[in-house]
């Protein structure tokens, strides 16, 4: 038995709470609730954005009786750091946190995802996992390796999980057009573990996952997948890719997420397309051989923030007001489609 730094001393005039618990979270709210000490009937909750890392700095929300709060008025797809003190009159509990909780994400109607945004362990922001009835060791998480776009993929593996009833589950951000009939979903994988394609009715460890396809990676090469979802009539809002688990050690890495309207009607001929420049500081240049319809631009949530109609053959996209980042600008042109991703600077 080893001990160290035995200390002695009188008790704290303003005991600290425990037991931070972030619950009931919406787009907009969440309630943060905390254990503390039955002498205690009032606290002080701080919260900010992820960068923050010091609770010194917020402006304080003071809390009486009730040993919670919930917060309004927060942005959808967010992360947000939050502290809890207790208040003793003259003398206040230490700040204890951050924990940090994601805003819930509304539907969007696109997704496009390569994982670069984040770095080992975490997902991306809208996006969850399930690790259920899986052996120890199981998990989901983003890793460098097996990377089509490097510097990212992720990574599901299923270590010593073999049973047919194993649930490790990748599930993607809320998509809106699970049912329009004119959606696919393009992903590349490598991996020694045959994946299913499904859907799901939430993102919770209580969702039902209802599979769609299957799909066989190559441990040796990265292939590239087309699920076409035109046949899929159900009322699901998330797409999601299970890892299969007959035995133990198997794994998959995913790169490349893609869920887009497919429509018919003809091939995009992208050698007589041009946009530029790239990247775009205020507008963005297109020009194809074809009447330009319409062109939309999503942030990588797959939320549209800009939308114009064109019918011309050259179309120029004012994407100055639009902040600093990657975007997904999807063209249209006589029932044909063509997605480019692009950096506004």
């Amino acid at each position: 038995i080893y001990l160290d730094d035995i200390r002695w001393e009188a008790l704290p005039l303003c005991t600290d709470v425990f037991d931070i618990e972030i619950n009931d979270i919406t787009t907009t709210e969440a309630t943060i609730a905390w254990a503390a000490a039955n002498e205690q009937t009032t606290w002080q909750v701080v919260y900010g954005a992820v960068s923050v890392s010091d609770p010194t700095t917020l402006t304080p929300i003071d809390v009486a009786t009730n040993a919670y709060v919930t917060i309004p008025n927060l942005t959808n797809s967010t992360t947000y750091k939050v502290w809890v003190r207790s208040v003793c009159g003259a003398q206040n509990g230490a700040w204890i946190g951050p924990v940090s909780f994601n805003t819930a994400c509304p539907p969007v109607a696109i997704l496009n995802e390569n994982f670069d945004s984040v770095s080992f362990p975490n997902l991306p922001v809208c996006w969850s996992k399930i690790i259920d009835n899986a052996g120890a060791g199981a998990g989901i998480s983003v890793s460098p390796y097996a990377s089509s776009t490097p510097p990212n993929s992720v990574e599901m593996f299923g270590a010593d999980s073999a049973s047919d009833v194993s649930r490790i589950i990748l599930i993607s951000a809320p998509v809106s057009t699970l049912a329009s009939g004119t959606y696919q979903l393009k992903f590349k994988a490598s991996g020694n573990a045959s994946l299913e394609v499904g859907t799901l009715d939430g993102n919770t460890a209580s969702a039902q996952f209802s599979a769609f396809q299957v799909v066989t990676p190559n441990e040796m090469n990265i292939t590239s997948y087309t699920i076409d979802f035109s046949t899929y009539g159900g009322t699901d809002t998330y797409i999601g890719i299970r890892l299969l688990t007959p035995n133990a050690n198997k794994y998959a890495n995913i790169d490349n997420f893609v869920w887009e309207e497919n429509l018919s009607g003809g091939s995009f001929d992208a050698s007589q397309f041009q946009y530029f420049p790239n990247p775009v500081k205020n507008i963005l240049n297109l020009a194809y051989n074809q009447n330009i319809d319409v062109v939309t631009v999503y942030n990588l949530l797959g939320q549209k923030v800009l939308e114009n109609t064109i019918h011309a053959t050259n179309a120029k996209i004012d994407m100055s007001a639009l902040a600093q980042g990657s975007y997904i600008v999807k063209i249209i042109s006589e029932n044909q489609t063509k997605t480019i991703k692009v950096i506004k600077q």
